[in-house]
């Protein structure tokens, strides 16, 4: 995954459950593998980026 500035975050984790929507995509549940202290930067990492990209395209639409 990249963050807003396009750096790579890394974090080691595997599939805790799989299930398709029935539009071709599908729901992954990860199990983060990290420390706790790992995790929460991951994510919080997660939650900025994807509150750039919407935020962009937004902007982009107007």
């Amino acid at each position: 995954m990249a963050d807003e500035q396009d750096r790579i975050v890394e974090i080691n984790g595997k599939a805790a459950y799989c299930r398709e929507t029935g539009s071709g995509k599908f729901y992954v549940g990860i199990s983060f593998q990290g420390t706790p202290d790992e995790n929460i930067q991951f994510v919080k990492h997660m939650v900025r980026a994807n509150y750039y990209r919407r935020s962009s395209v937004k902007s982009k639409q107007l």
